[in-house]
């Protein structure tokens, strides 16, 4: 089949990195695939390259701010643009806002059959919740609430990336038998487990250390309570060094209070990631119980696996489930006292230690799991869908 993915992020980031796992595990299976994203450059025109075998169209955002992503209009402009004459079996749109559905609408009124997928809640009582700026988050909430609801009950079926969005969806109207929950696949292609040894050696780490690591991007009070519950470790383990990878909007080290156990390494590469993921003892998921992270599935769950270290994750969400099912880490309230006390208690128990870490590389490889193998269910669930008996 020919299958064209738009995602509202820029090539790299965010929902992109889902739907270019699922492509490649796709593009492998036979079929062609074309990704419609956004250009880290701002180009008149839009640039087309391939990337694994994938067709990938980067067309710029023309604005700034918290309207790059998915809200461009410009860019939605010029991504109807660049696929007016295409032909495509199927189209898949990631998440719904403006960038993602016109375009695929357009697709659509050629009689092309639609399918949305859902990986974050967006809307009211979700992340716009957990923007700083009122009156940002005042001016935000209603759109972000409209572009998420009001398209569900328009594609073929609908794909979401964790049970608490199916619910959602069956709320807002979406039937189930036209819902599908493929959630991110675990395995990473590119990447062999390094010793922890030698990933500190590597990043100039004591060798004596506890390393607490944490990837990516965070919501304000996730942020505040990751700072406070390394605070509290730190008054249990003076070795503790908290190591953030990646980079984020909203800070950690204005709440720690010991900058010096503190390494923000900034942006990095991907091999430089995994090495710091690598160089860490024990890896967090420090999220507070609400509803913007019950929906959604991190993709750094899948980077924590591939490293083959323990896992710290609060009660929230589907991840949860994977982690006491497979035995790759611990599950705590959202508390501080709650993580720094399961991290005290997990780094001094070595055998539990080597146990969840060895779990965890095991879960990373497991066919179940892997991204061919959501891909298969997603064939599955299209063909469901394009069948001449399906209502």
């Amino acid at each position: 089949m020919k299958i064209l993915f738009i995602v509202q992020n820029i090539t790299g980031q965010g929902t992109f990195l889902r739907a270019f796992e699922i492509a490649k595990a796709l593009t492998q299976m036979g079929h062609s695939m074309t990704i419609i994203a956004s250009s880290h450059d701002v180009r008149k025109k839009a640039h087309t390259r391939k990337i694994e075998g994938i067709r990938i169209i980067e067309v710029s955002n023309f604005s700034i701010g918290p309207t790059q992503s998915g809200w461009d209009l410009y860019n939605v402009f010029f991504r109807k643009k660049m696929i007016q004459h295409e032909k495509f079996d199927i189209v898949h749109g990631f998440e719904t806002r403006p960038t993602v559905i016109y375009p695929a609408l357009a697709v659509k009124r050629r009689g092309v059959p639609l399918y949305l997928d859902w990986a974050d809640w967006f809307g009211k009582g979700g992340s716009v919740e957990e923007r700083p700026n009122p009156i940002l988050r005042t001016i935000l909430r209603p759109i972000e609430t409209y572009y998420e609801n009001h398209f569900r009950k328009l594609p073929r079926g609908t794909t979401v990336i964790c049970s608490t969005l199916k619910e959602r969806a069956i709320h807002l109207g979406v039937n189930e038998e036209n819902l599908s929950i493929i959630p991110n696949g675990f395995n990473l292609t590119d990447w062999s487990p390094m010793p922890i040894n030698l990933a500190k050696q590597i990043c100039l780490l004591e060798g004596n250390s506890m390393n607490i690591g944490y990837l990516g991007s965070l919501f304000p009070s996730d942020s505040i309570l990751l700072a406070n519950s390394f605070n509290k470790l730190c008054l249990k383990e003076p070795r503790a060094k908290l190591i953030h990878v990646g980079k984020t909007n909203y800070q950690v080290k204005q709440h720690i209070n010991n900058h010096t156990a503190l390494l923000e390494t900034g942006q990095v590469d991907f091999k430089e990631m995994m090495t710091y993921l690598s160089a860490c003892d024990i890896l967090w998921l420090p999220f507070r119980n609400n509803l913007a992270n019950q929906g959604r599935f991190p993709y750094k769950f899948t980077n924590y696996l591939a490293s083959g270290r323990p896992i710290i994750a609060t009660e929230v969400g589907d991840i949860p489930n994977f982690i006491q099912q497979y035995q790759t880490g611990a599950v705590t309230k959202d508390t501080a006292e709650a993580i720094s006390q399961a991290t005290y208690q997990l780094f001094h128990d070595t055998q539990r230690c080597e146990r969840y870490a060895k779990n965890a590389l095991n879960l990373s490889k497991n066919p179940k799991h892997n991204w061919a193998n959501r891909a298969e269910k997603l064939i599955s669930f299209y063909t469901k869908g394009l069948s001449p008996t399906y209502d």
